[in-house]
């Protein structure tokens, strides 16, 4: 099943919702496009995959990990926060297991939940602390 996606303006936040299958085919697309617009790659995603399965293999994450790793190594902004939701066993394990790959190559910024709400409260909490970055580094340069 392809993978929709939705912007909401107003919070400047995208929304993904996947149905059915999730495949690596799928994935990788996703992956590529949803943030190829410079407009919103900054923005926090939520994946939603609440009632959905999957069929990768753990070898296919790590092919999912490698379009990151790309993709972070071509870009010139850091791209903002995932959360992904999950409530199916095997699809939230992958899940974790692409969290903890990103991980080790040094990428912090995706998170695989249970639950809606914590997942929505984890992306609120990453969001104000890169404001507040942001926001310390423009008052270091203009105070020079």
């Amino acid at each position: 099943m392809p993978i929709a996606l939705d912007r909401d303006n107003d919070r400047r936040q995208l929304m993904a919702r996947v149905t059915g299958v999730l495949t690596i085919y799928e994935a990788l697309s996703f992956l590529q496009t949803a943030r190829a617009d410079p407009a919103v790659e900054t923005w926090p995603l939520i994946l939603d995959t609440r009632g959905a399965t999957t069929s990768m293999t753990p070898e296919e994450v790590e092919a999912a990990v490698a379009v990151v790793d790309a993709i972070r190594r071509t870009s010139t902004i850091a791209r903002g926060h995932v959360a992904i939701i999950a409530d199916d066993d095997r699809l939230y394990a992958r899940m974790v297991l692409f969290e903890t790959l990103l991980n080790e190559i040094g990428i912090r910024s995706a998170r695989a939940f249970r639950q809606s709400g914590a997942a929505e409260r984890w992306l609120d909490i990453m969001q104000g602390g890169k404001v507040f970055l942001s926001a310390q580094r423009f008052t270091t340069r203009a105070a020079s």
